[in-house]
């Protein structure tokens, strides 16, 4: 950025996000501002001292088309039409559903101001940071109707407050990061669960993947509001909440297995000799094998608290006396 064209700058402790934009509608600028705390930088783009878009950095976009079939609102073919067009592009994901009459312009546009309110709400709590606003950056288009700054920083300040209320009641484990899953031993009819329609709708989100800041999009309700029922289907033992850095290290640790065995399997491949080539393959699954019961005994614990599955158990299914081949590499491959 040019340092002449912005024209304010400073510290979020000295000015907050709040005043800022108020500021900013009532001189009618146009420009993009810029508000970083820690890791996290927002960027609202105004025109005329209205709101026209809105940026979270370090935040992937919301799959909005797989909240709206699991939501049966949209079917998967169309879904995935929509995404090949898009490109990951929710603004226009949104755009294209109007304009193949699969959602209203209405609904595009509180889909649009909601995701505005929320991220808006979500930085009027940060206490330390930094703003600056740039005059001669030209806005990002969108497909969102211009907002009035004033609305929106009520709404967003309801939703702010309701958030410090439910930190009050002590639901301090949930954050809008926080990933959701159903617990195996749910049934998949929810209908027979005893749970409102907002909790049924909660529950069929909590798919493992999406934050709970996108099933609040994804539903319109305030993320204070979805941490309330998510707190009470934890209660209920119905969901659990993903440790994403475990999920990636056990990803991690299963993509290692795979790509080993492959480069085993590479190197078989060389092979003329029928015998040879099976003793390979026999060699390469024991490998895998393994691997995999090397992985499930580190990981298991982890994640479900069932420990590791017994010695006894796992020769109960890896019967090997039928084959030859097999008997010789029992005691040199298989390490029970």
């Amino acid at each position: 950025m040019e340092q002449q064209d912005r024209i304010m700058d400073g510290d979020l402790q000295t000015l907050g996000l709040q005043s800022i934009l108020k500021m900013l509608a009532l001189s009618g600028k146009t420009g993009k501002l810029f508000v970083t705390s820690g890791p996290e930088t927002l960027s609202i783009s105004l025109r005329k001292g209205q709101i026209v878009g809105l940026h979270e950095d370090a935040v992937p976009q919301p799959d909005v088309l797989g909240m709206l079939c699991l939501l049966n609102k949209l079917d998967p073919p169309r879904a995935q039409y929509i995404r090949e067009l898009a490109r990951g592009d929710m603004p226009m994901s949104l755009a294209l559903l109007v304009e193949r009459g699969w959602m209203t312009a209405n609904e595009m546009q509180r889909r649009l101001e909601f995701l505005v309110t929320q991220s808006i709400s979500h930085a009027l709590r940060w206490v330390n940071g930094r703003f600056a606003f740039h005059r001669q950056v030209i806005p990002m288009e969108s497909k969102m109707q211009p907002l009035d700054v004033d609305s929106v920083l009520l709404e967003a300040l309801r939703q702010a407050d309701e958030w410090e209320e439910i930190m009050g009641e002590g639901v301090t484990h949930l954050t809008r990061t926080t990933v959701a899953r159903w617990q195996p031993e749910v049934s998949n009819d929810v209908r027979n669960l005893g749970l409102n329609q907002e909790g049924i709708e909660v529950l069929c989100l909590a798919n493992g993947e999406l934050t709970l800041q996108a099933v609040a999009l994804a539903l319109m309700s305030p993320e204070a509001r979805v941490a309330r029922i998510m707190a009470r289907l934890l209660e209920l033992n119905l969901i659990e909440v993903v440790d994403t850095a475990l999920e990636t290290e056990l990803q991690s640790d299963l993509s290692n297995i795979i790509i080993k065995c492959q480069y085993l399997l590479a190197q078989q491949r060389q092979s003329s000799h029928p015998e040879q080539h099976l003793l390979g393959l026999i060699t390469t699954l024991s490998e895998c094998i393994n691997g995999l019961l090397m992985h499930h005994g580190l990981y298991a614990r982890s994640l479900r608290g069932r420990g590791k599955i017994p010695s006894m158990e796992i020769a109960r299914y890896w019967n090997v006396d039928s084959c030859p081949n097999c008997r010789r590499y029992r005691s040199s491959n298989f390490r029970f």
